[in-house]
């Protein structure tokens, strides 16, 4: 018999994530601590006990959940992560898969395939189709290839190709920070913000935002990405 297992909603849309939520208590194997929309709060301990499941909400836009991921799986604290509401297609689940979820749901899925994939993951069992499981290590064993040019190239590694623009907005990727938040923090366009992050993995020769982080600390930015996360932006 499994015990509760604790996990939390990061959702934008509360009405959707209350009502999840109502049906794991009703259900009794899940029970809800949390729901919100800032990975803060959706990792945050809850009577002294530690959320072990996070179910982020992929109905609206994927490449907001991707993101969403990507920060909740680089936190020291991360519990495991389960994308819900996900479209049936290998490409996209592949990419959540990447970027660190665990396991996932489609749109058109029953709450109980939800709790299966909940209690798998908490169990250590795979979650993934054979199919998914297949893109990510064709994936897996192209980033290898790519790290290991990456490393040989390693000591050249400079922003000296990189304007101050891209230098702004990388610091601000690699902070973990969406393009919307990059653009309202910058006082630019979403286009704009796009155009950068593109130009910036073009000229890292990066494949992935996420791929920013890794290049950020080659360069010694550790420190300076919160702080210039936190000031807004400025110098």
């Amino acid at each position: 018999m499994h015990q509760t297992v604790r996990v939390s909603i990061l959702s934008p849309s509360r009405l959707f994530a209350e009502a999840l939520a109502l049906r794991m208590a009703a259900d009794g194997r899940l029970e809800c601590v949390a729901v919100t929309d800032r990975v803060d709060e959706a990792v945050a301990k809850h009577s002294g006990k530690a959320v072990q499941v996070v179910l982020v909400d992929c109905a609206d836009d994927v490449d907001v959940a991707e993101q969403r991921v990507w920060e909740l799986a680089g936190r020291a604290d991360s519990p495991r992560i389960v994308v819900v509401g996900v479209e049936s297609e290998p490409a996209t689940i592949a990419r959540l898969i990447e970027a660190g979820a665990g396991g996932y749901v489609e749109r058109d899925a029953h709450f109980d395939k939800l709790t299966d994939v909940v209690l798998a993951l908490v169990d250590g069992r795979a979650t993934c189709s054979p199919q998914v499981l297949a893109r990510v290590m064709r994936k897996l064993e192209k980033l290898t290839r790519v790290s290991r040019d990456v490393a040989t190239v390693g000591p050249s590694v400079t922003t000296e190709s990189l304007s101050q623009r891209e230098i702004e907005v990388a610091r601000l990727v690699a902070a973990g920070l969406l393009n919307k938040q990059i653009a309202r923090r910058l006082g630019i366009t979403l286009t704009t913000v796009k155009n950068h992050v593109h130009q910036v993995l073009t000229k890292w020769k990066l494949s992935r935002r996420r791929d920013v982080l890794s290049r950020a600390r080659q360069l010694g930015w550790n420190e300076e990405i919160w702080a210039f996360a936190s000031a807004g932006g400025e110098r």
